[in-house]
């Protein structure tokens, strides 16, 4: 079960990026490499803000999904990540919520 949750979260992470002159196409996803952190946000959310901010600030190095595009939404429900933000996914884990100290400890892990 294990194994099956690790390679269906690659796959799913491997969605987060498309080639430029491929955009959309899910063979582009599966071809690009993944990302440090995937961060999950909605449009107005004051803490996705300040923990895009603070992964700037701190040079960690994320992907942007927006969960109000059909894209970010195929990819939330693949991970099963809830229709909230911010979330975050990094090496097969997930966070959900965002404090400054949570956010550091979760990528230093």
């Amino acid at each position: 079960m294990i194994r099956a949750l690790i390679i269906s979260t690659y796959l799913v992470l491997s969605l987060a990026f498309s080639i430029p002159s491929q955009a959309g196409s899910v063979q582009a996803h599966l071809q690009a490499p993944l990302p440090e952190v995937l961060i999950f946000t909605l449009p107005g959310c004051s803490y996705c803000r300040q923990a895009k901010a603070l992964m700037a600030k701190k040079h960690i190095p994320f992907r942007e999904v927006d969960l109000t595009s059909d894209e970010g939404m195929k990819i939330a429900n693949a991970m099963k990540i809830p229709p909230m933000a911010p979330v975050f996914a990094y090496k097969n884990r997930t966070l959900l919520g965002f404090t400054p100290d949570r956010l550091l400890k979760f990528v230093e892990e």
